[in-house]
């Protein structure tokens, strides 16, 4: 069974067990990188919480990468 979600504005479809750091991770976010953040519905998840963050669907992820530059 799956999920469908929107990552960044793309809808996706995952396992029905997926969590944020499954989504986080179809973006090239690896464990221990810094300078990401990420929502599910309009909310900001603690980092350490992303493997414990189910995504229902509907779910609407935002993972943001910050960068240098002006």
């Amino acid at each position: 069974m799956s999920v469908n979600v929107s990552i960044n504005g793309t809808s996706h479809s995952l396992s029905e067990d997926s969590t944020l750091a499954d989504a986080a991770s179809l973006f090239g976010v690896t464990p221990g990188e810094s300078g990401i953040a990420a929502a599910v519905n309009g909310r900001v998840v603690p980092r350490r919480n992303w493997t414990s963050t189910p995504l229902g669907n509907g779910a609407i992820v935002e993972v943001v990468r910050a960068t240098a530059g002006g």
